[in-house]
C-alpha cells in the first residue's frame, strides 16, 4: 500500500549545473516523515531499468551519492537508472534541531520502513547501496525484505554489534563534553576515526594545528589534500551535533545481524572496502558471516573515502554487479575508464 505523503509537492532542487533531483516526503510507520530525493525519471520506469536506493553513513549527507551518481563515470549508468536517496532524520547540513517528542528510530526501524518507500514509489524492487550505517540498514533491509531486494552494494558494512573501540571513542564524547579533557570537538573524533580509521588529534598534530578553526591557516592544509581534515572542518560547520548524536546512538546499540545474514540472504551482495585496516578488517569480519556464494568482497587499495576518492573503480564494480543481476546489460565496458567514453 502506498504510503500517505499528505500531498505534499515535491520540491525540484539544483545540485549543479546538470544535475537535479526531486525532494518528497514520504510518511513511513516508524521513523516518521522521511525526505527521498528522486535522482532521475521515475515515469520511464521499466524492469530492465535499475533503481537504487541508497542510505548515506553518519556525519553524512545523501548528497554524498547524489555527487557520486553525478560523475561522469556515472552518466551511462544515471542515463538508465533512477536513484532513491533516502535522507536519514535530522541529518541533512544545518539541519533544525529535531523536536524533543521525536524519537530517533532505530537501526530496525529505519530498515523495515525502506519497504513502504519503495512502495509510496511504486518501486518493484532495488539495488541497495549504503555506507556504513546506512550499509547496515540496507543489510537488515535486503535480508528481512529479499523480494525487494535484487542485490546490495555494500560500503564499510559491519554486521556485528558495536566494537570496543566504537564504544571507547565514542565515550570520548562525554569525557570531553564533562570538561574532563580538552582536544578536538568530540563529534569530529569519533566521526574521523569512524570514517578514516584516524585519530583527529594526531593529525591535527602533523599538521601544525592545534585545533580546527575556520581560518585560512585551516584552509591552506585542507587545501593540501587532507581528506580526514576537510572532512573533520566540514563536520564542525556544517552538521547538526544534536540530530547527529541520535543517528550515532541508534548505530552504537545496533544489534548484531551476521546469524540473519548468514542463515536467510537470498540475494547478492557486494562488499566493498577501502585498505584501512579498520574499515578492512570489519569489512573482512561480515564477510566471513555470509554464504561466499552469495557475496562477493571488493577491497579498493590506496583510498581512504571510496565515494569520492575512487568513484571509477567503484561505478565498474557496480555495473559489473549490475550485469550479474540482468541490468545495464546495454554497457559494454571492459576497465574503469571505459565508462567514461
Amino acid at each position: 500500500m502506498m504510503c500517505d505523503s499528505s500531498e505534499i509537492p515535491p520540491l525540484r532542487l539544483q545540485i549543479s549545473e546538470d544535475c537535479y533531483t526531486e525532494a518528497f516526503v514520504v510518511k513511513t510507520p516508524r521513523c516518521g516523515s522521511l525526505s527521498v530525493h528522486v535522482q532521475g525519471d521515475l515515469s520511464t520506469m521499466n524492469p530492465r531499468k535499475p533503481i537504487f536506493l541508497t542510505v548515506h553513513d553518519m556525519g553524512e549527507t545523501y548528497l554524498d551519492f547524489v555527487q557520486f551518481a553525478a560523475h561522469p563515470c556515472m552518466t551511462r549508468v544515471c542515463e538508465k537508472s533512477v536513484f532513491l536517496h533516502i535522507e536519514v532524520p535530522g541529518q541533512a547540513y544545518n539541519a533544525p534541531d529535531l523536536s524533543d517528542d521525536y524519537k530517533f528510530p532505530s537501526m530496525d526501524d529505519l530498515a523495515e520502513d525502506m519497504a513502504h518507500v519503495l512502495h509510496y514509489f511504486k518501486v518493484p524492487y532495488c539495488v541497495a547501496l549504503g555506507e556504513g550505517a546506512g550499509a547496515n540498514i540496507l543489510a537488515r533491509f535486503t535480508v528481512n525484505c529479499p523480494e525487494l531486494v535484487l542485490g546490495s552494494i555494500l560500503i564499510h558494512c559491519s554486521c556485528a554489534e558495536a566494537s570496543l573501540v566504537e564504544l571507547f571513542n565514542y565515550q570520548v564524547v562525554y569525557w570531553y563534553q564533562s570538561g574532563k579533557k580538552s582536544g578536538p570537538p568530540p563529534m569530529e573524533h569519533f566521526l574521523v576515526f569512524h570514517k578514516f580509521g584516524k585519530v583527529l588529534s594526531k593529525l591535527l598534530e602533523q599538521s601544525g594545528l592545534s585545533q580546527l578553526v575556520n581560518t585560512d591557516e585551516t584552509s591552506s592544509k585542507v587545501a593540501k589534500g587532507n581528506s580526514a581534515l576537510g572532512y573533520a572542518e566540514s563536520v564542525r560547520q556544517k552538521v547538526n551535533r544534536k540530530n547527529s548524536n541520535f543517528y550515532i546512538q541508534a548505530y552504537l546499540t545496533r544489534s548484531d545481524i551476521s546469524g540473519f545474514l548468514k542463515k536467510n540472504l537470498k540475494t547478492d551482495m557486494l562488499l566493498v572496502t577501502s585498505s584501512t585496516q579498520v574499515h578492512a578488517d570489519m569489512t573482512q569480519n561480515t564477510y566471513s558471516k555470509i554464504d561466499p556464494a552469495k557475496a562477493a568482497l571488493l577491497k579498493l587499495d590506496d583510498v581512504e573515502d571510496i565515494l569520492t576518492d575512487a568513484p571509477e573503480k567503484l561505478a565498474y564494480s557496480l555495473v559489473l554487479f549490475c550485469q550479474g543481476l540482468g541490468l545495464l546489460s546495454s554497457l559494454p565496458i571492459t576497465t574503469p575508464t571505459s565508462l567514461l567514453k
